[in-house]
């Protein structure tokens, strides 16, 4: 019970509004929007790594191959999000799924610390973690035929998510100081 205390609440709050908010534009924003920022992300990663590389190549002032190793696969790895997009986007269930996987068994975790402190609505936390681990599951077998549907199905999960995030760690902090 001590890390609870020494847990910094404002991280919480934190991933909990990011989750709360990237539901929301994952809801309302279709695949160019993603396409975007896939080509963005591509666009920063391909300009870090032709950096790093100038500065391997063209600087040598010292003998450290970490720019290389650096550069290279960023820039590698931003030229192929901005030549294919669609090949990044693609594999987006897929570690989206792993993703819900990890974090519905974390999240569970705190519904049985709910469970141990007595409150009886655990069993409402550990209901919309094993939804939250079936879907991770279910994207990472069989993942969905339509990108935009799933990025709207994503958006209310991560909704739903963080809000259960955010009412765990105020149950469990509220229980605390009792």
């Amino acid at each position: 019970m001590q890390f609870l205390k020494d847990l910094d609440r404002s991280d919480l709050m934190i991933i909990s509004i990011i989750y709360i908010v990237a539901g929301i534009l994952l809801c309302f924003f279709n695949i160019s929007i993603i396409m975007i920022g896939c080509r963005v992300i591509g666009l920063v990663l391909a300009l870090v790594g032709a950096y790093f590389l100038y500065y391997y190549f063209v600087k040598r002032t010292n003998t450290n191959a970490s720019p290389f190793f650096v550069g290279l696969p960023s820039l590698l790895i931003g030229l192929f999000m901005l030549i294919s997009p669609e090949s990044v986007i693609s594999m987006l269930p897929i570690v989206i799924g792993i993703v819900f996987i990890i974090s519905s068994i974390l999240s569970m975790q705190k519904a049985f610390m709910l469970k141990d402190m007595g409150i009886p609505a655990w069993k409402v936390s550990l209901v919309g973690d094993i939804i939250t681990l079936i879907l991770g599951i279910a994207l990472f077998f069989n993942p969905l035929q339509s990108l935009s549907y799933f990025l709207q199905v994503l958006g209310v999960f991560l909704i739903v998510d963080g809000i259960f995030l955010f009412w765990n760690d105020h149950m469990i902090r509220k229980n605390m100081n009792k």
